[in-house]
């Protein structure tokens, strides 16, 4: 990992070269960038500063990925800090994030879903080894390699615990996939990332979120009291309604750890 300090926001001097544009955010737009000495084309996520809460968040996210290595992880290779921007260059995933592929595809079938959420649990694993909760797991936010592989990103909204048992009590996530304690201000953990990953399992299979409603309001209430269905139309295994039932658990200590979702039979 490489750290360069610039007076000015001009990145050109590092010799990169903008190409179109692959992601937006809040605060951020991600572009492919090719670093012409290397000739290879990386993504570049660019952060403007906006407001002090912006700056913390980037500085969070920086702390967090920084440190992070692992196959199922997107890799952040450089850092350079500008007058008013941050330019983070990281691995790109060449072919997109994980909704446009369902975009394209409707819903996936069981054994390539399965695939796939093997290897997001993998890299929850590890964030979850390293007292990481990353509390915005979502399509969105997990790549596809060249070949196929999966890529977890964006830490803006993770944090670091210092023992298993500690809560966090902010309120933070995206409406389809956040955990119902959160939207009940009950303190969170690692369980509300397994929540999360129950949410992608039902919706890349099934096409459609599970809580899913016309409005965000009607959403977090179907949340709360815990309003889906499995449509009987869709052709899946018991073993995957089952895993996905038990995942979806309101009490979060009702909900299986990372280690026994690996263990079950669908990933072995």
């Amino acid at each position: 990992m490489k750290f360069i300090e610039n007076e000015d926001d001009d990145i050109d001097k590092y010799q990169c070269k903008y190409e179109e544009i692959i992601g937006k955010g809040g605060y951020s737009k991600c572009y492919k960038v090719e670093k012409v000495k290397e000739r290879k084309v990386y993504a570049g996520k660019v952060c403007s500063f906006t407001t002090k809460g912006v700056v913390k968040n980037i500085e969070n996210e920086i702390k967090i990925h920084s440190e992070l290595d692992h196959k199922n992880i997107i890799k952040m290779e450089e850092i350079i800090r500008c007058k008013s921007k941050i330019f983070i260059i990281m691995e790109l995933a060449e072919k997109g994030n994980l909704i446009e592929y369902l975009k394209k595809e409707k819903r996936i079938e069981e054994g390539k879903c399965i695939k796939i959420m093997k290897e997001i649990f993998e890299g929850v694993k590890y964030l979850h080894d390293k007292f990481i909760i990353h509390r915005d797991l979502k399509l969105s936010n997990i790549l596809l390699s060249e070949n196929d592989d999966i890529k977890i990103c964006d830490f803006g909204f993770s944090a670091n615990i210092q023992y298993p048992q500690q809560l966090k009590n902010d309120l933070v996530g995206t409406p389809n996939y956040i955990a119902p304690e959160i939207l009940k201000a009950q303190g969170h953990s690692f369980p509300a990332d397994i929540w999360s990953c129950g949410v992608m399992f039902y919706t890349l299979l099934y096409g459609k979120a599970p809580f899913e409603s016309q409005t965000v309001k009607e959403t977090y209430i179907n949340i709360k009291n815990l309003k889906y269905n499995f449509p009987s139309n869709i052709s899946v295994s018991s073993d995957c309604k089952e895993l996905i039932s038990n995942i979806l658990s309101l009490s979060p200590s009702d909900r299986p750890t990372i280690n026994h979702i690996l263990a079950h039979k669908l990933f072995k």
